[in-house]
């Protein structure tokens, strides 16, 4: 949650601090129910 809140950061780059990809981070979210402030649902 903090790597994706800091400003100006993208799912991908927050995926690639955290050590898995970036597909990996969206089910996480999804999984967790967990919504980023700020951020829309992509193509939702």
């Amino acid at each position: 949650m903090r790597c994706l809140t800091e400003p100006a950061t993208t799912v991908a780059q927050a995926a690639d601090r955290l050590g898995m990809s970036r597909a990996t981070v969206y089910r996480k979210l999804g999984q967790y129910g967990i919504s980023i402030p700020g951020r829309t649902a992509q193509g939702r």
